[in-house]
């Protein structure tokens, strides 16, 4: 669990690499490159906002269609 500060008014940027390793992921990637067909990838997660001693869970969604 990182902490970092965040600008007033500003956009601050977080990298949280991670890898997915299933059979389903393998499948959609070779349907992919093989048969031309797209793969929405979705990201899902919540962040923690804390604000003095009170903390905020702020859920998120993240879809992107890449098209081959």
């Amino acid at each position: 669990r990182g902490e970092f500060t965040v600008s007033p008014k500003g956009t601050t940027a977080v990298d949280i690499p991670y890898e997915v390793e299933s059979k389903e992921v393998a499948l959609a990637l070779f349907q992919f490159i093989s048969q031309g067909r797209q793969v929405d990838i979705a990201v899902r997660g919540t962040v923690w906002l804390k604000v003095g001693p009170t903390a905020f869970a702020i859920p998120f969604v993240q879809t992107t269609t890449v098209r081959h």
